[in-house]
Formats: C-alpha cells, structure tokens, sequence
C-alpha cells in the first residue's frame, strides 16, 4: 500500500460520518423548509454544522483527487470514485438548492442568511468534481 492509497483510505473512513451529517443537516434543513415558519437562530446554526461539514468534504474530495491516480486497490478506487460522484451529483446540488430555499423564507420575514459566498462555494466545488475523470 502507498502513501497515496493511505490519504484516500483515511478520507474515505471520515467521509462515512461526514456524509452521514450532511445528509442530517440537509434533512433538518428540508424541514426547516416545510413548516414555513423562519427561525433564523436555528437556521444559522444550522447553517454554521453545514459548513463545517462542507469544508471537510471539500477538503476530503481533493484529497481523493489528487492522489486516486496512484491508488492501486481497486476497491479503494470505487468506493472513492462513488463519494466524489455522489458529492457532485446529489449531495452538494442538494445543499445548494435546499439553501436557497431556505434563504426564501428568511426573506419573507426581512431576515437574510447571506448565504452567496457558501453558493459560490458550492458551485465551483461541484465544477471542480464534475471535471474529475477516472
């Protein structure tokens, strides 16, 4: 096993609760979402869980990239090429799109969560995925 393999095997073992937390904090959002009724404390606490999380993901996906050339297990190799795709594809569109949404119904009570720079942030991670190939 080579040092890059190593790199991708230890992100793979924290993207497990990294992606389980995003997938929580989407879940909380989504909900937020549906009483329609704006909470702005819990929408910022919300908002600073998912960026914490997005900032490991993020960080843990270049990770991945910059190393899966030399990662031999093919194992490995899939199971990294499935986080990147589902982080591209499903899970940071998610955030993206929940977040505006989210944003909405902060407005109709005069509140904004200022939320441009993490879209921004979002977009081009998923450009930067989107361009990975395998």
């Amino acid at each position: 096993m080579n040092e890059n393999e190593v790199k991708v095997l230890k992100v793979l073992k924290d993207f497990e609760q990294y992606v389980e937390d995003h997938s929580l904090y989407l879940q909380e959002i989504e909900n937020l979402i549906a009483i329609n009724r704006p909470d702005y404390e819990r929408a910022t606490r919300l908002l600073r869980r998912i960026r914490r999380v997005r900032k490991n993901l993020i960080q843990g996906a270049k990770i991945i990239m910059e190393n899966i050339s030399q990662v031999s297990d093919p194992k490995v190799k899939e199971e990294s090429i499935g986080i990147v795709s589902y982080l591209s594809t499903v899970g940071f569109r998610d955030e993206r799109e929940l977040l505006i949404n989210l944003n909405d119904v902060m407005k109709k009570s005069g509140q904004d969560l200022g939320i441009n720079e993490d879209i921004q942030q979002l977009n081009d991670a998923m450009s930067s995925l989107s361009k990975l190939s395998f």
